[in-house]
C-alpha cells in the first residue's frame, strides 16, 4: 500500500522539498536502526516516525486533482481489503474445531470468592486458566486473530485479580483478569512465576496452543511440571493437581 503512494508522494515532494528531506533523514535514521539490531523493520512505532512526513507530502498532493483523485482511490481500496479480510477471519471463529481451552473453561468449577478485605488464598482464589502461546513472527503488528482467546468473549468485564503478591504492571506474571469468576493467565514464553500461579490457585489448567507445540514448549514443560500433557487437537492440556 505505501509503494502505491509513491506518484502523489512524488508530486508533494516537489512542492515541499524541507518535508522530503525530513522524510529521507528519519528513513536513514530507521535504517541505522535496524542495521545495529536495535530496531526490526516490521515494528510499527519506527514506521510511524516516516509516516508523519509522508503525511505531510501527501497533504501537499491533494492540491492537484488526480493526486487527489489516487489517494481517495487508494483509501477506498485498503479499507475494503482490511474489512474483507478481517470478516473472514471473524467468521473463521464460528468453524474452528474443538480446542484445549474449550475442554479447559468446562471443566474450571471453584470460583474466585476472596474479599478485598482479606488476602487471596487458594481456599478462595478458586481455579485458573492460563493460556500460553508464543508470540508470531511479527508480534509488534498485533494483527492475527487468536481463535482460543475469542472464547473469553471481549464484551465482558475483566478485572484484575491478584492472587498472590507481585505488580501487575510486570508481565512476567501473566497479568491475570478475573473471567466469568475464574482467574485467567496469559503468556507468550514459560516464565518463572508458573509456580508461583501453581501454589496460589485451587487447581490449575494449563493450555498451551498455536505455535506451542515446539520442543522448548512442550519437552521442557513436561520435564518441569513432572506429567505428561493431554493432545486435544492442535494443543496440549497440562492440569494442576
Amino acid at each position: 500500500w505505501a509503494l502505491l503512494s509513491i506518484p502523489p508522494l512524488i508530486m508533494g515532494a516537489k512542492k515541499r522539498l524541507d518535508f522530503a528531506v525530513a522524510w529521507g533523514a528519519t528513513g536513514l535514521v530507521m535504517m541505522g536502526l535496524v542495521v545495529m539490531r536495535w530496531a526490526a523493520p516490521h515494528q510499527f512505532p519506527y514506521q510511524l516516525f516516516l509516516g508523519i512526513p509522508a503525511a505531510l507530502m501527501l497533504a501537499q498532493s491533494v492540491q492537484t486533482k488526480w493526486c487527489r483523485q489516487w489517494i481517495v482511490l487508494l483509501l477506498l481500496a485498503e479499507g475494503i481489503w482490511a474489512i474483507n479480510s478481517t470478516a473472514k477471519r471473524l467468521f473463521e471463529l464460528q468453524t474452528d474445531q474443538h480446542r484445549a481451552i474449550d475442554l479447559a473453561l468446562g471443566e474450571l468449577t471453584t470460583r474466585w470468592s476472596c474479599k478485598d478485605s482479606q488476602p487471596p488464598t487458594p481456599d478462595c482464589t478458586g481455579d485458573a486458566l492460563v493460556l500460553l502461546a508464543p508470540a508470531g513472527l511479527n508480534d509488534d503488528d498485533k494483527n492475527r486473530i487468536s481463535k482460543p482467546l475469542w472464547r473469553l468473549e471481549p464484551w465482558h468485564s475483566m478485572p484484575r485479580v491478584t492472587p498472590y503478591d507481585f505488580a501487575h504492571h510486570d508481565h512476567i506474571h501473566g497479568q491475570p483478569r478475573r473471567v466469568n469468576g475464574f482467574s485467567v493467565y496469559v503468556h507468550d514464553e514459560p516464565r518463572s512465576s508458573l509456580e508461583n500461579l501453581i501454589q496460589a490457585h485451587n487447581k490449575v489448567w494449563f493450555v498451551v496452543y498455536e505455535q506451542g507445540q515446539r520442543d522448548q514448549f512442550t519437552t521442557k514443560l513436561s520435564q518441569r511440571f513432572g506429567q505428561e500433557p493431554e493432545q486435544i487437537g492442535p494443543d496440549l492440556l497440562f492440569r494442576f493437581p
